[in-house]
């Protein structure tokens, strides 16, 4: 699995180059990043797709030393349980509602 970064999103693609899914996100005003997708192909799911994805933003926040503020069901979901990411979940805001946007 190969990852290729774009300005607001994440794409993931198999050996084959063939889209796998992405993670997407928007910078708000304050400058936290909001996840508010993510998407992963039907032939994909199953595969820990979904949670690479969201390693790949989480650890491009850590380097950028940028908080998240989750929209996106599957990340409100993750984030929601443990401590794994509490050092990347916006203070101000918490975690989200998960009104994920659709694209």
């Amino acid at each position: 699995m190969k990852f290729i970064k774009k300005e607001t999103e994440i794409v993931a693609f198999d050996d084959n180059d063939k889209e796998m899914g992405h993670i997407s996100w928007a910078i708000l005003s304050d400058g936290v990043i909001n996840a508010n997708h993510t998407y992963v192909s039907p032939d994909y799911r199953g595969y820990g797709v979904a949670g690479k994805l969201l390693e790949q933003l989480v650890n491009m926040a850590r380097h950028d030393n940028k908080k998240i503020y989750a929209t996106c069901s599957y990340v409100v979901k993750m984030f929601s349980h443990g401590d794994e990411y509490k050092d990347v979940i916006d203070p101000k805001r918490g975690i989200g509602d998960a009104s994920c946007e659709i694209k």
